[in-house]
């Protein structure tokens, strides 16, 4: 995988095998997977670990591509097409999906994702990406763009992050942490065997989340990185790549082989597939081990009744902790007592409380609960909360309970 940047989001793209075809140099070309295109999509799943593992592996799109509805959930934007976006021809799979997400990245802690380093470049990049769970095919043309709130966070800061060209990873915070989805174990110490069975989640090309297996390691002298014959693509940059016989995460997809080359017979792209012995030019798909940030990922937390109480539990799911509250106790405490990810009188529990202003969209006052986007469990009031979420990076701001964030603030 070749990462290959068109506009800000980096691209790679691959063909189904059996679609053969020359290039503008008039060479002949193998119809970038290896051998047969082993991806599938969430319904040709049918096994439930893999279905968990995928649950808990996210896109990576623009704040602007992720829209508040009206009903509180999220609308994932789905006008561009990998035809239109990439002018593949009609023999490229996929190629009525919508592509909106531009990286994929996973669960490591509870409110910690990893992913490529290239994907989250700074901390302005980190406040205009939007991570959601859940965007699929949920039948052959049944796309699930629709998200609910408990699926859509934000990037709030980077952990950690190194890119060079042998060593690419980013751990980033997002803005709460993750509800109904379970961190992903990884690799800490020691390396993958040559040879062992892989299989990737992610986004390839920006498409709903697809599984591919029929990979293995095949390259492993590098000492931040092995190698695969894994069908990914520049949207798969960040992808958990885990370990068939332990399920353990190995590694974040990072670089790999040539794109596409344009068919100038068919007058549109096709993917440079090589066969499973590798490509003509060397070089297999990248893979960051996980072992370079394993540091900054907290060790999983035991939630059994064992004597002790971790707090990083889930609420109410460690029985040696004191239960936790299932509304808010106190609406001016500056603690979220149910933990909820909603503080105060951003909580709904606190509506009509005395410590809390009383929410009046309209009235000229961002209130607390009160914001641009509906963000953080507030209720999302342009008029009141102005803020630009879409356009250039740098000028992007929001007000969110009266105060602003954003790069763009005044």
């Amino acid at each position: 995988m070749t990462t290959r940047v068109t506009g800000s989001v980096l691209w790679l793209m691959a063909l189904a095998a059996g679609c053969a075809g020359v290039d503008d140099t008039g060479r002949g070309f193998d119809p970038l997977v290896y051998g047969a295109d082993n991806r599938l999509d969430w319904y040709q799943v049918n096994d439930t670990a893999t279905l968990a593992r995928a649950a808990s592996t996210a896109g990576l799109f623009t704040n602007s591509a992720v829209a508040l509805r009206s009903d509180g959930r999220y609308q994932v934007a789905t006008g561009t097409t990998l035809a239109t976006s990439q002018g593949v021809c009609t023999t490229e799979p996929y190629r009525t999906q919508p592509t909106p997400a531009f990286c994929t990245g996973f669960l490591v802690g509870p409110d910690l994702l990893a992913t490529a380093g290239h994907c989250i470049t700074s901390a302005t990049q980190c406040a205009g990406t939007t991570i959601a769970f859940g965007f699929r095919m949920d039948a052959s043309t049944t796309v699930r763009s629709v998200l609910d709130a408990s699926e859509v966070y934000r990037c709030a800061a980077i952990v950690g992050r190194t890119q060079t060209t042998t060593d690419d990873w980013a751990v980033v915070r997002l803005d709460r942490a993750v509800t109904g989805r379970t961190p992903l174990p990884i690799r800490r110490t020691g390396t993958v065997a040559l040879g062992d069975p892989l299989v990737v989640m992610g986004h390839p090309s920006g498409l709903p989340l697809k599984v591919a297996g029929g990979a293995t390691v095949r390259g492993n002298s590098a000492a931040t990185y092995f190698e695969a014959n894994l069908d990914t693509y520049g949207g798969n940059s960040g992808s958990p790549v885990f370990n068939l016989n332990t399920g353990e995460v190995e590694g974040i997809l990072v670089r790999g082989n040539t794109d596409y080359v344009f068919n100038s017979s068919a007058g549109c792209y096709v993917s440079n597939v090589c066969p499973d012995t590798g490509c003509a030019t060397g070089g297999w798909e990248d893979v960051t081990r996980t072992s370079r940030f394993a540091a900054l990922v907290p060790v999983a937390q035991d939630c059994s009744a064992n004597g002790v109480c971790n707090t990083a539990c889930a609420a109410n799911t460690d029985p040696d902790c004191a239960a936790v509250p299932t509304t808010e106790t106190s609406c001016n405490n500056g603690v979220d007592d149910d933990r909820d990810g909603r503080l105060d009188c951003a909580d709904s529990d606190c509506t009509g409380n005395a410590a809390c202003p009383t929410l009046r969209c309209g009235d000229g006052v961002c209130s607390v609960g009160e914001s641009c986007d509906g963000r953080s469990g507030t209720a999302s009031c342009l008029s009141d909360c102005p803020g630009r979420t879409s356009g250039r990076t740098s000028r992007q701001y929001c007000y969110v309970n009266g105060v602003c964030s954003g790069a763009g603030c005044p």
